[in-house]
């Protein structure tokens, strides 16, 4: 593999040291990471047991996103969103959502994003197929307002394939599954690591599945250069 960009400062967030919560119906595994000054993203891995609700709550205004892994989840409206779809919509600051595992049996892993945001977002489906971004990097949410950017990527790559993505701002890759090297880093499921400015993204999956979600993210205040420019 090539060097990384050796401008862009790199931060690693293992598994580990996430933050762990675990109350009656749900375990959250969460990350704060600031990718740029006075903003802070957060991404939160939760498990819910049979027939449980968990709150999603907007710590400020944001977009909050849902990405299941691991079966379905119910909204409060009732809809469903499963594994392949993205979730998303605007919540001001304090906004509620009530999340639920329609099942009787068996637990639901998913992931909660929430992006500090002033723009409107109605609520959005992304969908996609990990068989279908076989061995590459594949985005699934864009947006752009002035200068706030922010895009979500998602791959699916297979074992010893090497992989160049270019990221237009700072981005966050969370490893879904399995194991890689990312940008000269060796992490595994539940790792992250962030980097500050635009960069080519190099990584090189170390097992036959990996799965990894990428971020990006500029706010208004940040320079970059046209962030759908590819």
């Amino acid at each position: 593999m090539h060097s990384p960009n050796q401008q862009s400062e790199r931060r690693i967030l293992l598994s580990a040291q996430a933050e762990m919560r675990q109350e009656r119906g749900f375990t959250m595994r969460q990350r704060e990471l600031d990718l740029v000054p006075g903003l802070t993203v957060k991404i939160s891995e939760v498990t819910l047991l049979p027939k449980t609700e968990f709150d999603v709550i907007a710590s400020e205004s944001s977009l909050q996103c849902l990405l299941p892994m691991v079966g379905e989840i119910r909204l409060e409206s009732g809809m469903r969103v499963e594994l392949g779809e993205l979730w998303s919509q605007f919540k001001p600051k304090n906004g509620r959502l009530s999340v639920s595992n329609p099942f009787s049996k068996e637990s639901v892993h998913f992931l909660r994003i929430e992006i500090p945001s002033l723009s409107y977002f109605p609520e959005t489906f992304s969908p996609f197929r990990f068989e279908n971004i076989k061995d590459r990097i594949s985005p699934i949410f864009t947006h752009r307002d002035g200068g706030e950017y922010f895009r979500i990527s998602v791959g699916n790559l297979g074992g010893r394939k090497d992989v160049e993505f270019p990221s237009q701002a700072s981005s966050v890759a969370l490893v879904l599954s399995g194991a890689m090297e990312y940008q000269n880093c060796l992490l595994e499921q539940g790792d992250c690591l962030a980097l500050n400015g635009a960069c080519t993204l190099e990584m090189e999956a170390l097992s036959e599945e990996t799965l990894v979600l990428i971020l990006e993210f500029a706010a208004k205040e940040e320079k970059s250069e046209d962030p759908l420019r590819n």
